[in-house]
């Protein structure tokens, strides 16, 4: 094959890697595992056979066992790649969640004791309004009577109260 010039040569590897040419790409299909990039593989597995071509002196049936074999390690360098990459990417992503809830935690802690502050700046009067209801659990109804009451006075005193903090820990944030 040595002695054919590069057009012959380009017209053999042709007439032997046509008849091939679906049954690879079913083969790297089945075998990659990221199907975005079995055009590229695929890609890479005929340009590796064009420039191997002139050291491959066998017959038909040898070039799909040969062209087959290219393509594995192809596949295999690929799926690396991709295994690789995907490690990476699974590190950033476990790196990126842990700050997220070092963030989360902050600012719940600097949310808690925005809160605490603001509940602390009530008159004593809906301090234990607040406290007996979100702390102690209270029913709003168990709250009108012990207070003398009725449920709709204490639930509107609960919603102002309600706005008084997130206003007041909103004010604490800036």
């Amino acid at each position: 094959m040595n002695k054919m010039t590069n057009d012959d040569r380009h017209k053999h590897f042709l007439r032997l890697y046509t008849p091939v040419q679906s049954a690879l790409l079913r083969y790297v299909c089945t075998l990659h595992p990221n199907f975005s990039e079995v055009e590229d593989v695929l890609q890479d597995v005929v340009v590796v056979a064009w420039e191997k071509f002139p050291e491959f002196e066998s017959t038909e049936s040898d070039f799909a066992s040969w062209i087959f074999g290219v393509a594995r390690y192809k596949i295999l360098h690929s799926k690396r790649k991709f295994l690789r990459s995907n490690r990476v990417l699974e590190e950033a992503q476990d790196h990126l969640a842990q700050q997220y809830a070092v963030d989360l935690a902050e600012n719940a802690l600097e949310r808690q004791q925005a809160l605490a502050k603001c509940i602390g700046k009530l008159s004593d009067k809906h301090r234990d309004l607040v406290i007996k209801r979100y702390f102690d659990k209270m029913r709003c109804l168990d709250l009108a009577a012990q207070l003398q009451q009725t449920d709709t006075q204490i639930r509107s005193q609960l919603l102002r109260l309600r706005h008084i903090l997130k206003d007041c820990i909103a004010e604490a944030a800036r």
